[in-house]
């Protein structure tokens, strides 16, 4: 798991700033999910933790120490049990850096599995006066209408972890789990693909790189149709500014003819101007103003600067591709860009931070987390069909 981090951490790097359009699409999509997720039933380990450690009242200052303690045993048990892919921590052990529970901890909020409003940190704060509210409040006198007295952390009708948790833990989920996170994703993202997806798909996609070529996607909501076509349009035509990014940096690097980087930018970048041609009259037809109203809309911190180069781009790419490497107007785009981003730190003029690139950084086509959403939906699918006879 841990190559798998540093690989995703590397492909995904946001070398010219357009990241935060990229996650406001993904964020529409795929709500409550990472980059660094790997599986479903990690939404629901950490909880498990948590509200084990509440119930045996485990001080404020211990907490974090107790949870890491946990955490670690929980990679042991996985691997113990034959799990190998999609271990968070598989490889580190005890000297994993970041914890499940803090990767998944934004969206156990999204979907509605954690209650608790504030970041990890100030929950763990927090359970000192949660346990003193809990001690001082009132009891109820038979009212069946009336809620807690204290605000619970968690969801209340979370399943239960399989007795002896997390011993024999595996990454599979079971039914009753499945269908408790497939009603989370329709009460609180219910508009979503991803709840569309868990919703509606029968059987787990395979072999679908982009979430535009699922083989559902003419049934899917007209809205997310739109959603995808903006999607992929702005996948297609801004994939050429990290490649040509790339390629100027090969163009520079003392090794790259040696690595084959050069050869590889090179190729790569004649494949982007074929895909935007082929693609010339879709892109043409696209509806700019509508794709800025549904990325303004989720993104409303966007810088002015941001959305100039990407307007600048966009308008390139659809126009005349090849111009945009060959000619100074891509290149100087580019590289006033990073310039702007990383001032005197900018690899195409800092000779020290261009040897430091290893052939690749942020060059990958932009999938808006398509990859990890879509184990994430196969697995509640998956266990969708489960039997709940042996829980583990």
């Amino acid at each position: 798991m841990d190559v798998v981090e540093a690989f995703r951490d590397r492909d995904t790097r946001d070398e010219l700033g357009i990241g935060v359009i990229r996650d406001a699409i993904a964020d529409t999509l795929f709500p409550g999910t990472t980059t660094l997720m790997t599986r479903a039933r990690y939404y629901l380990f950490g909880p498990w933790i948590y509200r084990r450690l509440e119930t045996n009242r485990t001080r404020s200052a211990d907490v974090e120490s107790t949870d890491r303690n946990r955490q670690v045993a929980l990679i042991s048990a996985l691997l113990a049990s034959g799990e190998s892919e999609g271990v968070i921590g598989r490889d580190r052990r005890e000297r994993l850096l970041r914890l499940p529970s803090s990767i998944y901890w934004q969206g156990v909020g999204v979907w509605g599995i954690r209650a608790y409003p504030d970041s990890q940190s100030s929950y763990f704060r927090s359970l000192d006066s949660y346990y003193r509210a809990l001690d001082s409040a009132p009891e109820h006198s038979g009212d069946e209408d009336a809620g807690p007295a204290v605000s619970p952390n968690w969801h209340p009708s979370m399943p239960g972890p399989p007795s002896g948790f997390p011993t024999g833990a595996t990454l599979q989920l079971q039914r009753c789990e499945a269908e408790y996170l497939k009603d989370r994703l329709r009460s609180r993202v219910g508009d979503s693909l991803m709840a569309w997806l868990v919703t509606n798909s029968v059987e787990p996609a395979t072999d679908v790189p982009y979430a535009w070529r699922h083989p559902l996607f003419e049934e899917f909501r007209d809205t997310h149709k739109r959603q995808l076509v903006h999607a992929r349009n702005f996948s297609e035509a801004i994939w050429g500014a990290p490649l040509l990014y790339n390629l100027m940096l090969a163009e520079k690097h003392p090794d790259a003819a040696e690595n084959g980087w050069l050869e590889d930018y090179q190729k790569r970048w004649a494949e982007w101007v074929a895909l935007m041609h082929d693609g010339a009259a879709r892109l043409q037809a696209w509806d700019l103003h509508d794709f800025w109203a549904l990325a303004d809309g989720a993104a409303p911190q966007m810088r002015p600067q941001t959305r100039r180069f990407i307007d600048t781009w966009l308008e390139g790419a659809r126009s005349d591709p090849e111009s945009m490497a060959h000619g100074d107007r891509g290149r100087a785009l580019v590289r006033r860009r990073e310039e702007a981003l990383k001032g005197p730190l900018a690899r195409l003029s800092n000779r020290t931070a261009l040897n430091m690139w290893g052939g690749s950084s942020g060059s990958q086509q932009l999938d808006f987390r398509w990859g990890t959403a879509q184990v994430i939906i196969d697995d509640i699918i998956v266990g969708l069909k489960a039997t709940d006879d042996a829980r583990a």
